[in-house]
């Protein structure tokens, strides 16, 4: 049996630098020293989101402690909201700029395919992505309770979309946690080829439409809402507008069920990886512009 490219020495990994890290197709040359890639797109869009993310949260907070002077259980979910968002971002950047993720794999040699500067960012994104979405999504429901809260139905309807959400997303982080991580005595590389991890993959579709459901679902409760209530018909089609910001996160969310599709059928997949980095953030941070036009209007 050929042993682990894990357990091969630093001499026996030298002399494979040369080899591709997947066959490349038909007339295509690996290329080492300048490959194709989408590092500089994928840096430019998801640093171009953190930042409008950024300028939302401040808005937020500012208006929250210089204006209103007042703060609830829905700033403590967005605060935890911003800093699983950040930490997810500084760990897809560290996949792209020293792991390659967004590179052909046949451009990317065997060794760098060890590196623990992709195989570390592959262990924690899929554990930092669950609970950014549940502090997000929860914050809505919580902003329900306080904008409708004299509706019976509606209040009922956000205790059952909290409840489902954070179980959905616990489950889900506990999951991950167990298809990523290496069992005792196997190496980060030998687990990363393994049956085990690529369930994560295979999950990642239904999971991205149950996510997708559930935006859904934090869309149309404030619409019915609004409907029920005794305003002007301009000033009730204006409110509805605001809400319907929503619309934003679920595109993101549909984009990332495609491109999860596509990563799950190809074996190119550091390539495919890096529109899901850049989708996954977007879809993320396009929940801010949302809650921020949603608590003005409860403001």
């Amino acid at each position: 049996m050929a042993p682990s490219l894990a357990n091969l020495t630093p001499e026996q990994l030298n002399s494979l630098s040369n080899v591709p890290a997947l066959q490349p197709p038909p007339g295509v040359v690996p290329n080492f020293l300048n490959p194709e890639n989408q590092i500089r797109s994928f840096l430019v869009a998801t640093s171009l989101e953190l930042g409008i993310m950024t300028v939302f949260v401040l808005v937020r907070f500012y208006s929250k402690s210089f204006l209103v002077r007042k703060y609830s259980w829905d700033d403590l979910t967005v605060l935890l909201a911003v800093v699983f968002s950040i930490a997810y971002y500084a760990t897809c950047v560290w996949g792209a700029l020293r792991g390659k993720v967004g590179v052909h794999q046949w451009d990317i040699s065997v060794p760098e395919v060890v590196s623990y500067d992709l195989l570390i960012p592959q262990f924690l994104t899929p554990l930092l992505a669950p609970p950014t979405l549940l502090f997000t999504k929860i914050t809505f429901f919580l902003l329900y309770l306080q904008i409708f809260k004299p509706m019976r139905w509606l209040r009922i309807s956000a205790y059952i979309g909290t409840l489902v959400t954070t179980a959905f997303y616990i489950g889900q982080t506990i999951a991950q946690f167990i298809f990523v991580t290496p069992r005792p005595g196997e190496t980060w590389f030998d687990h990363a080829q393994s049956q085990v991890e690529l369930k994560s993959l295979v999950v990642a579709v239904p999971v991205s439409a149950i996510g997708l459901c559930i935006d859904l679902y934090i869309l149309v409760l404030p619409v019915i809402a609004v409907n029920q209530l005794q305003l002007a018909t301009q000033r009730k089609f204006g409110v509805i507008l605001i809400f319907m910001t929503g619309i934003l996160a679920c595109l993101g969310s549909a984009l990332s069920i495609y491109y999860r599709y596509v990563l799950d059928h190809s074996a190119d997949l550091l390539w495919n990886l890096g529109p899901v980095y850049t989708v996954t953030q977007g879809f993320l941070y396009s929940f801010n512009p949302h809650e921020l036009a949603t608590n003005s209007w409860k403001v």
